[in-house]
């Protein structure tokens, strides 16, 4: 990765001289970034490029979010940038937005803050004329980081070392940043799921303890930083290790934990099939909620579906979020086998996008309670091949595409309900049993009942 000064003991420090070179050739500023920074310099006041996007730079990752920190105050920003669009989005907290070819450019005076009454904002902010301020207000030490196009990078509380040794740490002390900013606790699980990086000791300890904050956090922003946690590399480990944090508001999660499956909670299982299946959103939140059910309705009574979606909507996912995962959920009582006909029925029920999901599920599912059980991924894999053979021979097909429609039946004397019914069997029988879908033999297969005529006595595809 790179070399880092690992020094903490100072309450700030530049990078060594020797490092600065390699540090900032991992510092690449778009141009019209580079102008906004610099048209702020030029007029007498110190521009950073601050937080997540030096971090994301310097690991080499994607990076969109781009946050500028100066000195100038939000009046001496609107000044600047004259002839720029500025939106005062958050002016009572130092920040404009500037729009720059295309980007939303959050630009914020440095600031201090006072006391977090409701453990999420500061009663009041201070402005400052320090860098080093500004940056010792922020919640990890890998977030604490900025760039200065004249004086380089600048690191405060020692996040190059912790870039270097893959750590979460809080700045400062941990149950200060927490009680501060109660959502920095789940902040820090999902950065330790995205990045991989395993969390220090003593900030550890601080979100255990601090965890029941949670409560006072916002749904909406819960669901954010839970979602980006559930779509992370280390999400295995994370939600083992982690689940009494987002179980404050899940408690769900912790019944899984305590309902045993054989040698195995449910959560366990709920864990494997989480990293087993792609980093989607509905599929992803559908492993992790997949056996809630079992925890609130008698077999009899189980309604597949019904309290994962009910916990979706509780954390604010979307209506087409939650909808995908009460089906994806619901979808496991569908009795799927490797046969033609019950494989045509469920793409046309769920279409092809939604089919390939229910069998990620599945296989996940199946491997995480039974990995040795080599017949059920066969059996899936068979699923899987007579679907490709449905789709790729043009046989999964909709009522739109037979050849005839409710009018010709109409004609032929059919009326009400049956008119579905019949337009229903001859589809199957086009694309099961092969039925050829021309105008003349569905006109002749439906003239008296299409569920009573033999497919032997009519044309094939």
């Amino acid at each position: 990765m790179f070399a880092a000064d690992a020094n903490r003991s100072s309450p700030q420090h530049h990078v060594a001289s020797e490092n600065r070179k390699q540090m900032d050739a991992h510092i690449k500023i778009p141009d019209h970034i580079y102008a906004l920074m610099q048209r702020l310099n030029s007029a007498g006041y110190d521009c950073y490029v601050v937080g997540g996007y030096v971090r994301d730079l310097l690991l080499d990752r994607p990076t969109h979010d781009i946050d500028l920190a100066t000195s100038a105050t939000p009046e001496e920003i609107m000044e600047v940038f004259t002839g720029y669009k500025v939106i005062p989005t958050g002016i009572e907290h130092g920040t404009v937005t500037v729009l720059a070819n295309g980007d939303a450019v959050e630009v914020t005076t440095f600031r201090k803050d006072s006391d977090y009454s409701d453990h999420r904002h500061p009663d009041l902010v201070f402005f400052t004329t320090s860098i080093e301020d500004d940056l010792s207000r922020r919640d990890f030490t890998i977030n604490a980081l900025a760039w200065h196009p004249g004086s380089g990078l600048i690191d405060v509380w020692g996040g190059l070392s912790d870039l270097a040794n893959c750590v979460i740490r809080a700045v400062g002390e941990s149950d200060k940043r927490f009680r501060e900013d109660a959502l920095r606790i789940l902040r820090a699980l999902r950065f330790s799921s995205e990045l991989c990086f395993s969390i220090e000791d003593a900030t550890k300890k601080a979100l255990m303890e601090q965890r029941q904050l949670l409560s006072h956090v916002a749904m909406e922003r819960f669901r954010i930083e839970f979602d980006r946690l559930l779509r992370g590399d280390g999400v295995a480990s994370v939600l083992t290790d982690y689940v009494a944090v987002p179980g404050v508001v899940i408690p769900e999660l912790l019944s899984l934990q305590a309902h045993m499956n054989g040698a195995q909670s449910l959560l366990d299982i709920a864990v494997k099939r989480v990293d087993a299946v792609r980093p989607n959103s509905p599929l992803r939140l559908a492993a992790l909620l997949y056996d809630v059910d079992l925890l609130s309705f008698p077999e009899d009574d189980r309604e597949p579906g019904h309290q994962a979606s009910a916990i979706a909507r509780r954390l604010r996912y979307s209506k087409a979020e939650v909808n995908k995962m009460e089906i994806l959920v619901a979808s496991q009582a569908y009795e799927l086998i490797p046969e033609i006909g019950s494989v045509w029925r469920a793409l046309k029920q769920w279409g092809e996008a939604t089919f390939q999901e229910v069998l990620e599920i599945r296989l996940a599912d199946k491997s995480a309670r039974d990995p040795d059980n080599v017949g059920s991924s066969n059996e899936l894999s068979e699923i899987q091949a007579i679907a490709e053979s449905l789709i790729r021979e043009g046989r999964n097909l909709s009522l739109a595409d037979l050849a005839i429609d409710g009018n010709d039946l109409i004609s032929l004397g059919c009326r009400g309900e049956m008119i579905g019914t019949v337009l229903d069997e001859l589809l199957e029988r086009v694309c099961v049993d092969g039925l050829a879908n021309r105008r003349d033999v569905l006109l002749y297969a439906s003239g008296v009942s299409a569920c009573e005529r033999p497919v032997s006595d009519l044309p094939r595809q």
